[in-house]
């Protein structure tokens, strides 16, 4: 079994009980989900997705402009793909997720720009086969049991012509604790007190992170909004596979450093970033038929 395959060891209750209990507690915080999240809703991470998105719609060679965010949320990159003049369907589990993005978007869902689409708890996804020309997944696939599922249902929808864009997912440098994490984690600790200071010296040069254990010993992290495992781990090469199998072209993956920011800490961000990258950004492009 693959430590990275949460497929093989979630059958579809317990799926379906997290997806369940992931909606619940999404409506719950959803008025507040903003303000929980400082590491997605700050100006440095801001300007980031901008040219992240920015470059990726630039190989969007279909002929229609319609759009998925899957996973919407609060519509953090429903917005973004509306001022780039493309249509969107903001589709997520939560209602009170969705019922923001539509308060926040009254004049495009009223003109058809915007639609809301509420998801299943179980593949598949309800569009047809190649509808969307872009389709975005940021910050989703580690909430998602099953995500592997998710891609190949992603790829299912994209057209030809089109792009998929997946961000904002931890990688190994961050779960594996590299050196580089590991020196940005006690740089962005707050420097008071000499039991913190023995804190820094533990991160910093203490023994290594064990090996993750498999996924049926891992639990469920306890946060507002559920993470399906506490290290948020998802198999990326495994992801890029099954997206080179479905016939995608890699057109940009690469790493980058999460940034929390604070007062201060864009400093300590730029001087961190070329040690520490812990987050994987993926784009994928479908040819078009010859």
């Amino acid at each position: 079994m693959s430590v990275a395959d949460p497929s093989e060891c979630l059958n579809g209750e317990r799926e379906i009980r997290l997806i369940q209990e992931n909606i619940r507690r999404h409506d719950l915080i959803a008025a507040d989900y903003d303000n929980l999240h400082p590491e997605i809703f700050n100006a440095t991470e801001r300007r980031r997705l901008d040219r992240e998105l920015h470059q990726a719609t630039q190989y969007v060679r279909a002929k229609h402009v319609r759009s998925l965010d899957y996973g919407c949320g609060t519509g953090n990159v429903t917005r973004r793909l509306l001022l780039r003049g493309l249509e969107v369907c903001a589709a997520d589990v939560s209602p009170e997720m969705l019922r923001i993005v539509r308060e926040r978007h009254p004049a495009e869902v009223e003109t058809g720009r915007l639609k809301i689409v509420q998801l299943p708890t179980k593949f598949p996804l309800p569009f047809p086969d190649r509808h969307f020309a872009f389709v975005a997944a940021y910050s989703v696939l580690h909430h998602v049991p099953d995500y592997f599922a998710a891609v190949r249902e992603l790829v299912r929808v994209l057209d030809e012509g089109g792009v998929l864009y997946v961000d904002h997912e931890y990688n190994e440098q961050h779960w594996r604790r590299s050196v580089g994490t590991r020196v940005h984690r006690v740089l962005t600790m707050p420097s008071y007190s000499f039991s913190r200071g023995l804190v820094w010296l533990r991160a910093l040069f203490g023994s290594k992170e064990p090996a993750l254990p498999p996924p049926e010993e891992r639990g469920v992290s306890d946060e507002g909004d559920i993470h399906i495992y506490a290290d948020d781990h998802i198999d990326w090469s495994a992801i890029r596979s099954i997206l080179a199998a479905e016939g995608l072209e890699e057109v940009v993956t690469e790493d980058y450093l999460l940034c929390r920011e604070t007062s201060r800490f864009p400093i300590r961000h730029w001087l961190c970033r070329f040690l520490a990258q812990d987050m994987g950004i993926y784009v994928g492009y479908r040819p078009l038929s010859r």
